[in-house]
C-alpha cells in the first residue's frame, strides 16, 4: 500500500490524508484469509468536504493504456456497448508489461482477479447451481458466457497478431482482468468512457447511505468557489453525508440491487433498498397455462398487448419490497385472464403515447366498468402461480461450516431478499383481491393442450 501512495503522489493525486484513511482494513467479512480492505475515516467528516482529488489522465483507460491501438481494434469489432471487453483487454495486456507498466504500482494494489464476482464461478461447478430462479439467472445475462463469446470474436483474433507476452494470454487471464474491471470501474468522462479510477475505487459501496459520492470539478457547489483552471481534467470524492471517526467510509456505484451487485461486483448488501424481483411475460404466459387458460388465448392476448405497445415478449416487471404490483403487471395478467366479452369492451378503448399513458387508458376503462375491477380474482391467480413457481425454483443453500465464506454470505442475502418481496407481493395480491390458495382456486383442466405445455418458458 505504501508504494501504491508513492505511485499516486508521484502521480498528481490528492486525498486529505487527516480525514481519511486509504486501504484500512475492516473487521467484517473476508476472514484471515481474504481481509475486506476499504477507507475509514481518521476524523469526524463533514458534508461538502472534498477528500481526495483525482486527475482524469492518470486513471487507467481504453485510451492511454500501452496497448491502445489494438484495444481500439477490439472496440471497433466488439461495440461501444461492450466497453468491459476493451477494457479487459487494456488491463490484460497492461498486466504484461510488468514494472514498465505505467501503472505498475497501481496494478500490483489490484487483486488478479475478483473470485466473488459470478463470472469467476466455475461453468460446471457447484455454486451455480444456487442462482437457479434468482434475478441473477432470470434477467441478468450469463457474464461468462459473455466473456468467452468477446474472447473468441473480438479479443483473441486481435492478440494473436501481436508479439511478446501478449501472444501468451489466455482466456482465464482475460477472464480474471475482465472480473477486475467489471468490480472497479467507473465513468471517467463522456468522452473517454470507463476506466480505472484510483482511490475511488477503494471505497466500498453502500446502496442508500453513502457517505461520498465521485463527480467532475463542476459537480457541487462545495467546491464552486475553488480555483478549477487546473481542476477541468480531474474528479473529486465529495462527502454527502457525515462520517464519525474510526467509521468506515462508503460509496456509491449506483443504486443496485443485489442481483446486479454480486453479478457484477463480487457481494451483496444487507436491507438493500435497490432489491428487485424481475418477472418476465414468458413467466406470466407459462403461469396462465398453468391456470388454465387456453394455448391460443394467451397467444391472441399477448399479440394484442404488443400491437398496441403496453408489452411484447422481452417486457419485464419489478416487484419490490413494500411497494404495490406495478400496473401494467397488473394490466398484463387482467388481459390473460377476463373473458371474451370484458377483453372485448377493453379492446375497444382507443390508446396511444407511450406505456404509462396507454396502461392509464387500460386502467380506467377496467376499475369503472369491469366486475372485481384490475384486481380481478383470476388475473391476481396468474401473478400468484407465477410467484410460487419462482419461489419453487430456489436452491436452498447447504450448511456445511463455511458460511463465511463470501460467495454464500452474499447469496443468501439475496435469496432471502427475493423471499421477501416474493411474500410481500403474495400478501398483497391475497389481501386486495381476495385470491386464495393457488390450488383451492385453480380451474380444473382434465386434459390440458398440448399448445399450452408448449408456452412454458
Amino acid at each position: 500500500m505504501e508504494a501504491f501512495k508513492t505511485w499516486l503522489r508521484s502521480n498528481g493525486f490528492w486525498w486529505n490524508e487527516d480525514a481519511i484513511e486509504l486501504g484500512s482494513r475492516i473487521d467484517e467479512g473476508g476472514g484471515e484469509d481474504a481481509p475486506r480492505v476499504g477507507v475509514k475515516a481518521k476524523r469526524d467528516i463533514e458534508i461538502g468536504e472534498s477528500v481526495a482529488r483525482i486527475p482524469s489522465s492518470a486513471c487507467f483507460t481504453c485510451e492511454n493504456c500501452a496497448h491502445a491501438d489494438a484495444v481500439r481494434k477490439v472496440k471497433l469489432s466488439a461495440g461501444e456497448d461492450e466497453w468491459l471487453a476493451s477494457l479487459g483487454t487494456a488491463l490484460v495486456l497492461e498486466r504484461t508489461l510488468g514494472s514498465s507498466s505505467r501503472w505498475n504500482a497501481y496494478l500490483d494494489s489490484l487483486p488478479h482477479s475478483e473470485p466473488d464476482v459470478v463470472m469467476m464461478w466455475s461453468e460446471d461447478g457447484e455454486r451455480r447451481r444456487y442462482l437457479c430462479g434468482t434475478d441473477i439467472e432470470q434477467s441478468l445475462r450469463d457474464e461468462r458466457a459473455a466473456a468467452r463469446t468477446e474472447w473468441t470474436r473480438h479479443v483473441k483474433p486481435v492478440l494473436d497478431t501481436l508479439r511478446g507476452a501478449a501472444k501468451d494470454v489466455g482466456f482465464d487471464d482475460f477472464l480474471a482482468a475482465r472480473s477486475v474491471a467489471s468490480s472497479r470501474a467507473f465513468t471517467v468522462n463522456p468522452r473517454v468512457g470507463a476506466g480505472l479510477v484510483p482511490i475511488a475505487d477503494l471505497f466500498n459501496h453502500r446502496t442508500g447511505g453513502h457517505h461520498v459520492y465521485l463527480s467532475d470539478a463542476r459537480g457541487t457547489a462545495a467546491v464552486s468557489e475553488r480555483d478549477e483552471g487546473s481542476d477541468d481534467d480531474a474528479l473529486f470524492v465529495r462527502v454527502v453525508k457525515a462520517s464519525k471517526a474510526g467509521e468506515e467510509v462508503f460509496n456509491t456505484y449506483g443504486k443496485l440491487g443485489n442481483a446486479k451487485l454480486l453479478c457484477s461486483y463480487g457481494f451483496a448488501q444487507l436491507d438493500n433498498p435497490a432489491d428487485k424481483v424481475t418477472i418476465g411475460v414468458p413467466a406470466l404466459r407459462a403461469a396462465a397455462a398453468l391456470r388454465g387458460v387456453s394455448g391460443a388465448q394467451i397467444a391472441t392476448r399477448l399479440a394484442w398487448c404488443d400491437a398496441i405497445g403496453l408489452c411484447d415478449d422481452e417486457t419485464t416487471f419489478e416487484l419490490r419490497l413494500g411497494a404495490d404490483p406495478p400496473d401494467v403487471l397488473l394490466l398484463v395478467s387482467w388481459v390473460l385472464a377476463s373473458t371474451d366479452d370484458r377483453f372485448d369492451a377493453v379492446r375497444a378503448v382507443k390508446t396511444g403515447g407511450d406505456e404509462t399513458s396507454i396502461a392509464a387508458a387500460l386502467k380506467e376503462t377496467i376499475e369503472s366498468g369491469a366486475r372485481g375491477g384490475l384486481k380481478d380474482e383470476s388475473a391476481l391467480g396468474i401473478i400468484l402461480e407465477t410467484l410460487r413457481r419462482r419461489r419453487g425454483m430456489y436452491v436452498s443453500l447447504p450448511h456445511d461450516g463455511d458460511e463465511t465464506a463470501t460467495w454464500k454470505s452474499s447469496l443468501s442475502i439475496l435469496l432471502d431478499s427475493e423471499r421477501a418481496i416474493i411474500s410481500g407481493c403474495e400478501r398483497y395480491l391475497e389481501q386486495h383481491g381476495n385470491a386464495t390458495d393457488a390450488e383451492s382456486k385453480r380451474r380444473k383442466v382434465e386434459s390440458p393442450s398440448e399448445d399450452a405445455f408448449n408456452l412454458f418458458d
